[in-house]
């Protein structure tokens, strides 16, 4: 008796795709069509090269912060060109 490959290859197939979910119904989105505000993305997308303390009032009121330079163009979620100000006072 001859054995028929191409039809154990189909059943072994189509087994295949319903054991691991490829044939399925229709399956339904849970979001809405508008864009969601998020928690944007940690960090700079690129390399950060330097970062240098700076009183930006010199003796005044401000507290220092940090300038930082590199060829980020992100960083904390935010646009920035090269350069970014980081203020480490909390709740500013």
């Amino acid at each position: 008796m001859a054995t028929n490959h191409r039809g154990l290859l189909a059943v072994q197939l189509v087994r295949s795709c319903l054991a691991t979910g490829l044939v399925t119904a229709t399956a339904f989105a849970q979001c809405g069509l508008q864009w969601l505000p998020g928690d944007g993305v940690p960090g700079a997308n690129e390399r950060i090269y330097v970062n240098v303390p700076w009183d930006p009032d010199g003796a005044g009121p401000l507290p220092e912060v940090v300038v930082l330079g590199g060829w980020f163009m992100i960083i904390g979620g935010i646009a920035a060109n090269h350069v970014a100000i980081y203020d480490p006072t909390p709740g500013r």
